[in-house]
């Protein structure tokens, strides 16, 4: 009798532990306590969230207010401006170059254009590109590979930083270790902390 009881008990507890599994994998395939819903929630948020700042990027690259000051080139042209001498003196001699080549009216007229896809002169995809030794050239850019690249906090340095880079291929600069675009960037961060992209939200990319 007593073995009878024991085995029926072991049948039961099979029986239970069957039935506990099934629930947990049901909960992990439908989302029902496995966190399925709170990823899916998760991932639609980091898509708007993305999407949002790919807009705010390409506003910020080709807005023409002359008065919005939270804009590339309005900050570009300020910086230049105000900036007669880089603290690095090889860097400082690119800028005073460029702008005795008329790298000024060359901000005020060079076109920012968004595109999907970017390629520089060795046919190589980039968050930017340019051509090279020709002042006034169209500027494309890539707001999806920038905000991956660069994101989650995108500074407007980070931005300057870029874009002058690009400015200096209009002049004969190839700055493939980008050493220009670094120290235009660390300068012009000393004067500035502000986001030209304000995204501070490290859920972004977690």
């Amino acid at each position: 009798m007593k073995s009878k009881i024991f085995i029926l008990s072991l049948l039961m507890s099979f029986l239970f532990s069957l039935s506990v599994s099934a629930i947990e994998s049901s909960g992990r395939t439908s989302g029902v306590g496995g966190g399925g819903d709170g990823k899916m929630i998760r991932s639609l948020i980091l898509k708007a969230k993305r999407e949002r700042m790919v807009d705010r990027l390409i506003q910020v690259f080709t807005s023409q207010d002359v008065i919005d000051y939270a804009t590339i080139r309005n900050s570009l042209y300020g910086y230049a401006l105000g900036t007669t001498k880089l603290e690095n003196l090889k860097a400082n001699a690119i800028l005073q170059d460029m702008i005795s080549k008329g790298f000024l009216a060359d901000l005020k007229t060079v076109k920012f254009i968004a595109s999907k896809k970017c390629v520089d002169s060795d046919g190589v995809e980039r968050a930017a590109s340019t051509t090279m030794n020709r002042p006034g050239a169209d500027i494309c850019f890539n707001p999806e590979r920038i905000v991956d690249e660069f994101g989650p906090y995108i500074q407007d340095s980070d931005l300057v930083g870029l874009v002058m880079h690009e400015f200096a291929h209009h002049y004969g600069y190839e700055d493939t270790d980008h050493f220009f675009a670094a120290h235009v960037a660390m300068e012009y961060q000393k004067k500035s902390n502000n986001f030209l992209v304000p995204f501070n939200d490290s859920f972004f990319y977690r």
